[in-house]
C-alpha cells in the first residue's frame, strides 16, 4: 500500500498480531477542477494511528471519533479517541495465559451508544454489550456455540448474528 504521510511516502504492510498496524480514514478529495463534468474522485489517505499492538479490524464510531479495537497484549477490548489521540481499555479481564480471555470482532451501534463484542470471560463464546454511556457490560446470549459476524440493525434495536451456521437476531 503506497501512502503520503505528511509529504512523506512509503510502503507499508500489514502483518499478524505484532506487526506494526496503522488505522487509516479515507477522504475523498474533489478533482482539481471543480468545474469538470468528470465523475472521477481522488482518495487520499491520512494516518490517524499506529500501534504495534492493535486489532487490525478496528471498527470507527458511527460520529467518526473513536476507534473500537483489540488490544493483543492482554485480549481486551478498547476505544482509541482519534481527536485527543487517548486509548483505554473497556474491559480488563484479558489474558492469553490458560484460561484465557478475550474479546473480538466490536461493533458500535448506528447510534454511537453501544458497542457489541464477542468474548470468552464465561468461557464460552458470547455477545456482549458495553453501554458507552454507563461504561456497563451486559451478556446478550447464552448459548454454547462459535458466534461470528455480528450486524446491528439499522435502528440499533437488534443484532443479527451467526451461530453453527445458523442466523440468530438478538
Amino acid at each position: 500500500l503506497e501512502i503520503n504521510d505528511g509529504g512523506r511516502t512509503g510502503s507499508w504492510l500489514f502483518g499478524a498480531a505484532g506487526a506494526l498496524v496503522m488505522v487509516f480514514m479515507l477522504v475523498v478529495v474533489p478533482p482539481a477542477s471543480a468545474l469538470s463534468a468528470s465523475r472521477d474522485e481522488h482518495i487520499a489517505l491520512r494516518r490517524v494511528w499506529a500501534d504495534a499492538t492493535t486489532d487490525v479490524c478496528g471498527r470507527v464510531s458511527p460520529d467518526g471519533r473513536q476507534i473500537a479495537y483489540i488490544d493483543w497484549d492482554s485480549g481486551n477490548l478498547g476505544v482509541h479517541n482519534l481527536q485527543q489521540g487517548v486509548s483505554r481499555l473497556l474491559t480488563n479481564d484479558g489474558t492469553w495465559e490458560e484460561p484465557n480471555c478475550w474479546a473480538e470482532a466490536p461493533i458500535w451501534s448506528p447510534d454511537g451508544k453501544q458497542l457489541a463484542y464477542i468474548s470468552d470471560q464465561t468461557h464460552e463464546e458470547e455477545i456482549w454489550l458495553y453501554d458507552v454511556e454507563s461504561a456497563e457490560h451486559r451478556q446478550l446470549t447464552t448459548q454454547a456455540s462459535v458466534k461470528g459476524n455480528l450486524l446491528w440493525a439499522p435502528d440499533s434495536s437488534k443484532i443479527l448474528f451467526e451461530a453453527d451456521n445458523k442466523l440468530y437476531l438478538s
